[in-house]
Protein backbone atom coordinates (compact mmCIF):
# COMPACT_ATOMS: atom_id res chain seq x y z
CA UNK A 1 0.00 0.00 0.00
CA UNK A 2 2.84 2.55 0.96
CA UNK A 3 3.93 1.92 -3.04
CA UNK A 4 0.47 2.74 -3.97
CA UNK A 5 -0.12 5.79 -1.96
CA UNK A 6 3.56 7.24 -3.16
CA UNK A 7 2.48 6.65 -6.90
CA UNK A 8 -0.90 8.54 -6.33
CA UNK A 9 1.10 11.37 -3.83
CA UNK A 10 3.74 11.70 -7.12
CA UNK A 11 1.41 11.80 -9.57
CA UNK A 12 -0.43 14.87 -7.88
CA UNK A 13 0.06 17.98 -9.67
CA UNK A 14 0.54 19.81 -6.56
CA UNK A 15 2.49 20.31 -3.23
CA UNK A 16 -0.77 20.58 -1.36
CA UNK A 17 -2.25 17.75 -3.04
CA UNK A 18 0.85 15.20 -2.32
CA UNK A 19 0.76 16.34 1.51
CA UNK A 20 -2.88 14.79 1.52
CA UNK A 21 -1.48 11.61 0.97
CA UNK A 22 2.23 11.99 2.41
CA UNK A 23 1.23 13.49 5.38
CA UNK A 24 1.50 11.22 8.65
CA UNK A 25 1.26 8.59 6.36
CA UNK A 26 -2.47 9.11 6.06
CA UNK A 27 -3.84 5.38 4.93
CA UNK A 28 -2.70 2.03 4.98
CA UNK A 29 -3.60 -1.10 3.54
CA UNK A 30 -3.47 -4.09 5.44
CA UNK A 31 -5.25 -8.25 4.73
CA UNK A 32 -8.72 -8.23 5.64
CA UNK A 33 -9.51 -10.94 8.02
CA UNK A 34 -12.82 -11.48 7.23
CA UNK A 35 -11.61 -11.78 3.09
CA UNK A 36 -11.85 -15.01 1.81
CA UNK A 37 -10.20 -14.25 -1.50
CA UNK A 38 -6.81 -12.27 0.28
CA UNK A 39 -8.29 -9.53 -0.03
CA UNK A 40 -7.05 -6.07 1.41
CA UNK A 41 -8.65 -2.66 3.91
CA UNK A 42 -8.08 0.41 3.81
CA UNK A 43 -7.32 1.91 7.41
CA UNK A 44 -6.39 5.54 8.99
CA UNK A 45 -2.89 5.26 9.77
CA UNK A 46 -2.47 8.15 12.24
CA UNK A 47 -6.07 9.65 12.25
CA UNK A 48 -7.91 11.11 9.72
CA UNK A 49 -10.07 14.50 10.16
CA UNK A 50 -13.69 14.68 9.33
CA UNK A 51 -14.17 16.60 5.69
CA UNK A 52 -10.46 15.84 4.53
CA UNK A 53 -10.50 15.21 0.85
CA UNK A 54 -8.18 12.84 -0.55
CA UNK A 55 -7.60 13.69 -4.42
CA UNK A 56 -7.12 10.48 -6.82
CA UNK A 57 -5.33 12.31 -9.39
CA UNK A 58 -6.53 12.43 -13.38
CA UNK A 59 -3.17 10.68 -14.28
CA UNK A 60 -3.93 7.39 -12.00
CA UNK A 61 -7.74 7.58 -13.04
CA UNK A 62 -7.83 4.46 -15.46
CA UNK A 63 -10.73 5.93 -17.85
CA UNK A 64 -12.06 4.14 -21.26
CA UNK A 65 -10.10 6.66 -23.16
CA UNK A 66 -6.96 6.13 -22.10
CA UNK A 67 -8.08 2.03 -22.95
CA UNK A 68 -9.40 2.86 -25.93
CA UNK A 69 -5.85 5.14 -26.99
CA UNK A 70 -3.52 2.10 -26.34
CA UNK A 71 -2.26 -0.52 -28.25
CA UNK A 72 -4.78 -3.05 -26.66
CA UNK A 73 -7.59 -0.49 -27.83
CA UNK A 74 -6.53 0.15 -31.49
CA UNK A 75 -6.16 -3.14 -31.73
CA UNK A 76 -9.79 -4.48 -30.30
CA UNK A 77 -11.57 -1.38 -31.65
CA UNK A 78 -15.05 -2.42 -31.35
CA UNK A 79 -15.23 -4.75 -29.23
CA UNK A 80 -17.22 -4.60 -25.93
CA UNK A 81 -15.42 -2.18 -23.35
CA UNK A 82 -15.83 -4.48 -20.34
CA UNK A 83 -13.29 -6.87 -22.87
CA UNK A 84 -11.09 -3.66 -23.69
CA UNK A 85 -10.66 -2.90 -19.76
CA UNK A 86 -9.94 -6.74 -19.39
CA UNK A 87 -7.33 -7.32 -22.06
CA UNK A 88 -5.57 -4.19 -21.09
CA UNK A 89 -5.40 -5.10 -17.44
CA UNK A 90 -3.64 -8.24 -18.92
CA UNK A 91 -1.26 -6.67 -20.80
CA UNK A 92 -0.32 -4.29 -18.28
CA UNK A 93 0.22 -6.66 -15.96
CA UNK A 94 2.43 -8.66 -18.31
CA UNK A 95 4.27 -5.89 -18.97
CA UNK A 96 5.44 -5.97 -15.49
CA UNK A 97 7.89 -3.19 -13.89
CA UNK A 98 6.85 -1.73 -16.99
CA UNK A 99 3.76 -0.60 -16.48
CA UNK A 100 2.58 2.89 -15.39
CA UNK A 101 -0.40 0.66 -13.74
CA UNK A 102 1.97 -1.60 -11.93
CA UNK A 103 1.04 0.08 -8.46
CA UNK A 104 -2.70 -0.10 -8.67
CA UNK A 105 -2.64 -3.78 -10.20
CA UNK A 106 -0.29 -5.23 -7.41
CA UNK A 107 -3.04 -4.56 -4.75
CA UNK A 108 -5.68 -6.16 -7.22
CA UNK A 109 -6.98 -9.61 -5.62
CA UNK A 110 -5.32 -12.66 -7.40
CA UNK A 111 -8.15 -15.48 -5.81
CA UNK A 112 -11.69 -14.78 -7.38
CA UNK A 113 -13.05 -18.07 -6.75
CA UNK A 114 -15.81 -16.14 -4.70
CA UNK A 115 -16.77 -14.50 -7.46
CA UNK A 116 -19.73 -16.25 -9.66
CA UNK A 117 -17.90 -15.27 -12.76
CA UNK A 118 -16.27 -19.04 -11.79
CA UNK A 119 -19.01 -20.83 -10.48
CA UNK A 120 -20.12 -23.02 -13.84
CA UNK A 121 -16.66 -23.96 -14.29
CA UNK A 122 -15.83 -25.21 -10.68
CA UNK A 123 -19.58 -26.64 -10.62
CA UNK A 124 -18.29 -30.26 -12.09
CA UNK A 125 -15.75 -30.11 -9.52
CA UNK A 126 -17.48 -28.92 -6.70
CA UNK A 127 -20.86 -30.67 -5.60
CA UNK A 128 -22.15 -28.47 -3.20
CA UNK A 129 -21.83 -25.47 -5.34
CA UNK A 130 -23.64 -26.97 -8.16
CA UNK A 131 -26.87 -28.51 -6.05
CA UNK A 132 -27.12 -24.94 -4.53
CA UNK A 133 -27.00 -23.34 -8.22
CA UNK A 134 -29.53 -25.92 -9.58
CA UNK A 135 -31.80 -24.19 -7.07
CA UNK A 136 -31.32 -20.99 -8.16
CA UNK A 137 -32.83 -21.02 -11.62
CA UNK A 138 -32.49 -17.24 -12.34
CA UNK A 139 -28.90 -17.24 -11.17
CA UNK A 140 -27.79 -19.74 -13.24
CA UNK A 141 -29.47 -18.61 -16.34
CA UNK A 142 -27.75 -15.61 -15.61
CA UNK A 143 -24.24 -16.82 -15.16
CA UNK A 144 -25.10 -19.09 -18.26
CA UNK A 145 -25.50 -15.82 -20.30
CA UNK A 146 -22.21 -14.11 -18.81
CA UNK A 147 -20.25 -17.17 -19.51
CA UNK A 148 -21.50 -17.43 -23.44
CA UNK A 149 -21.15 -13.95 -23.33
CA UNK A 150 -17.15 -13.88 -21.91
CA UNK A 151 -15.96 -16.68 -24.14
CA UNK A 152 -17.00 -14.75 -27.27
CA UNK A 153 -15.15 -12.28 -26.18
CA UNK A 154 -12.06 -14.34 -25.34
CA UNK A 155 -12.20 -16.02 -28.47
CA UNK A 156 -12.64 -12.56 -30.53
CA UNK A 157 -10.01 -10.73 -28.32
CA UNK A 158 -7.48 -13.30 -28.91
CA UNK A 159 -8.22 -13.27 -32.97
CA UNK A 160 -7.61 -9.38 -33.07
CA UNK A 161 -4.42 -9.94 -31.29
CA UNK A 162 -3.14 -12.09 -33.32
CA UNK A 163 -3.59 -10.35 -36.16
CA UNK A 164 -2.50 -6.97 -35.16
CA UNK A 165 0.54 -8.46 -33.30
CA UNK A 166 1.99 -9.40 -36.62
CA UNK A 167 0.91 -6.29 -38.82
CA UNK A 168 0.57 -2.91 -37.73
CA UNK A 169 0.91 -2.81 -33.96
CA UNK A 170 4.16 -5.05 -32.61
CA UNK A 171 3.97 -4.44 -29.12
CA UNK A 172 0.95 -6.47 -29.26
CA UNK A 173 3.83 -9.59 -30.30
CA UNK A 174 6.13 -8.62 -27.88
CA UNK A 175 3.39 -8.98 -24.76
CA UNK A 176 1.29 -11.77 -26.59
CA UNK A 177 3.84 -14.10 -28.88
CA UNK A 178 2.59 -16.94 -30.12
CA UNK A 179 4.01 -18.84 -27.47
CA UNK A 180 2.35 -16.61 -24.78
CA UNK A 181 -1.01 -15.82 -26.21
CA UNK A 182 -4.02 -14.54 -24.18
CA UNK A 183 -5.17 -17.36 -21.58
CA UNK A 184 -8.88 -17.41 -21.00
CA UNK A 185 -7.71 -17.85 -17.00
CA UNK A 186 -6.52 -14.47 -17.25
CA UNK A 187 -8.99 -12.95 -19.19
CA UNK A 188 -11.54 -14.21 -17.15
CA UNK A 189 -9.63 -12.49 -13.78
CA UNK A 190 -9.54 -9.24 -15.79
CA UNK A 191 -13.00 -9.30 -16.46
CA UNK A 192 -13.85 -9.93 -12.68
CA UNK A 193 -11.94 -7.13 -11.84
CA UNK A 194 -13.51 -4.76 -14.27
CA UNK A 195 -17.21 -5.89 -13.20
CA UNK A 196 -17.17 -5.86 -9.71
CA UNK A 197 -14.78 -2.25 -9.62
CA UNK A 198 -15.68 -0.08 -12.63
CA UNK A 199 -17.44 3.14 -12.29
CA UNK A 200 -19.70 5.20 -14.39
CA UNK A 201 -18.74 9.03 -13.82
CA UNK A 202 -21.83 11.14 -14.61
CA UNK A 203 -19.78 14.67 -14.49
CA UNK A 204 -18.22 16.62 -16.41
CA UNK A 205 -19.78 13.89 -19.14
CA UNK A 206 -19.99 10.49 -18.87
CA UNK A 207 -17.06 7.70 -18.53
CA UNK A 208 -16.44 4.33 -17.22
CA UNK A 209 -13.53 4.48 -15.56
CA UNK A 210 -11.09 2.07 -12.51
CA UNK A 211 -10.21 3.93 -9.74
CA UNK A 212 -6.88 3.27 -7.76
CA UNK A 213 -7.80 3.41 -4.00
CA UNK A 214 -11.07 4.16 -4.10
CA UNK A 215 -12.21 0.44 -5.55
CA UNK A 216 -10.08 -1.14 -2.56
CA UNK A 217 -12.55 -0.23 -0.03
CA UNK A 218 -15.23 -2.55 1.56
CA UNK A 219 -18.83 -1.90 0.92
CA UNK A 220 -20.89 -0.30 4.10
CA UNK A 221 -24.54 0.98 3.32
CA UNK A 222 -25.20 1.66 6.85
CA UNK A 223 -22.16 3.46 8.42
CA UNK A 224 -19.71 4.45 5.48
CA UNK A 225 -16.61 6.13 6.73
CA UNK A 226 -16.17 8.19 3.44
CA UNK A 227 -18.00 9.74 0.65
CA UNK A 228 -17.82 10.19 -3.06
CA UNK A 229 -19.66 11.58 -5.67
CA UNK A 230 -20.10 10.37 -9.89
CA UNK A 231 -17.66 13.19 -10.78
CA UNK A 232 -14.14 14.03 -11.79
CA UNK A 233 -14.03 17.70 -11.67
CA UNK A 234 -10.87 18.73 -13.29
CA UNK A 235 -10.27 15.08 -14.05
CA UNK A 236 -9.97 14.20 -10.25
CA UNK A 237 -11.86 11.25 -8.23
CA UNK A 238 -12.09 12.93 -4.54
CA UNK A 239 -12.56 11.07 -1.43
CA UNK A 240 -14.15 13.07 1.52
CA UNK A 241 -13.85 11.39 4.73
CA UNK A 242 -16.96 11.70 6.76
CA UNK A 243 -16.16 11.90 10.46
CA UNK A 244 -12.86 12.20 12.53
CA UNK A 245 -11.59 8.31 12.30
CA UNK A 246 -9.18 7.06 14.75
CA UNK A 247 -5.87 5.27 13.63
CA UNK A 248 -6.94 1.71 12.32
CA UNK A 249 -10.30 2.32 11.31
CA UNK A 250 -11.22 1.36 8.27
CA UNK A 251 -12.11 3.59 5.20
CA UNK A 252 -16.11 2.51 3.93
CA UNK A 253 -18.26 3.80 1.63
CA UNK A 254 -21.99 2.79 0.40
CA UNK A 255 -21.32 1.58 -3.32
CA UNK A 256 -25.18 2.09 -3.99
CA UNK A 257 -25.02 5.52 -2.84
CA UNK A 258 -27.26 6.00 -0.40
CA UNK A 259 -29.99 3.20 -1.71
CA UNK A 260 -32.14 2.28 -4.23
CA UNK A 261 -34.26 5.17 -5.78
CA UNK A 262 -37.34 3.64 -6.34
CA UNK A 263 -38.30 1.79 -3.26
CA UNK A 264 -36.84 -1.33 -1.21
CA UNK A 265 -34.37 -3.53 -3.49
CA UNK A 266 -36.05 -6.54 -5.67
CA UNK A 267 -34.74 -10.12 -6.54
CA UNK A 268 -33.45 -8.63 -9.71
CA UNK A 269 -31.60 -6.58 -8.35
CA UNK A 270 -30.09 -8.85 -5.71
CA UNK A 271 -29.18 -10.82 -8.70
CA UNK A 272 -27.49 -7.93 -10.82
CA UNK A 273 -25.58 -6.85 -8.00
CA UNK A 274 -24.35 -10.29 -7.14
CA UNK A 275 -23.34 -11.23 -10.45
CA UNK A 276 -21.50 -7.89 -10.88
CA UNK A 277 -19.82 -7.75 -7.28
CA UNK A 278 -19.97 -11.25 -6.01
CA UNK A 279 -21.91 -10.26 -2.75
CA UNK A 280 -25.46 -8.41 -1.90
CA UNK A 281 -26.55 -6.86 1.43
CA UNK A 282 -29.68 -9.43 1.80
CA UNK A 283 -29.27 -12.95 2.53
CA UNK A 284 -30.05 -14.31 -1.13
CA UNK A 285 -28.00 -16.72 -2.79
CA UNK A 286 -26.81 -17.52 1.12
CA UNK A 287 -26.77 -21.24 -0.13
CA UNK A 288 -24.59 -20.82 -2.95
CA UNK A 289 -22.01 -18.20 -1.52
CA UNK A 290 -21.25 -20.42 1.11
CA UNK A 291 -20.83 -24.10 -1.42
CA UNK A 292 -18.30 -21.16 -3.19
CA UNK A 293 -16.24 -21.24 -0.06
CA UNK A 294 -15.76 -25.21 -0.43
CA UNK A 295 -14.10 -25.06 -3.59
CA UNK A 296 -10.30 -25.27 -2.96
CA UNK A 297 -8.18 -22.00 -3.37
CA UNK A 298 -6.29 -23.51 -6.34
CA UNK A 299 -7.40 -23.26 -9.48
CA UNK A 300 -6.15 -26.05 -12.41
CA UNK A 301 -4.13 -24.83 -15.00
CA UNK A 302 -5.03 -22.51 -17.29
CA UNK A 303 -5.87 -23.74 -20.92
CA UNK A 304 -4.57 -21.51 -23.59
CA UNK A 305 -6.96 -22.80 -26.29
CA UNK A 306 -9.98 -22.61 -24.20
Amino acid sequence: MDVLVAWLADNCPSEKQRELWTRDGAVEMVADPASECGDRVLRAKAGLKRNLRLPVPPACVLTLDIVEASDIGKALRGLDRYTLFAVFLVYEQRRGAASFWKPYLDVLPRDILFHPITFLDRQDTCAPLAAALANEKLLLRALESQQEKLRAEFDHARALITMHATTDIPALGECFSQSAPLLYEEFRWASCMVISRAFNMVEPRKVMCMLPFADSMNHNAADPTVQWRPRLPKGFFVVTILRDLSPGEELTANYHGGGHADGPRTQMDDLRNYVMYGFVESNAFADVQQAALLQPSAEPDAKPDM
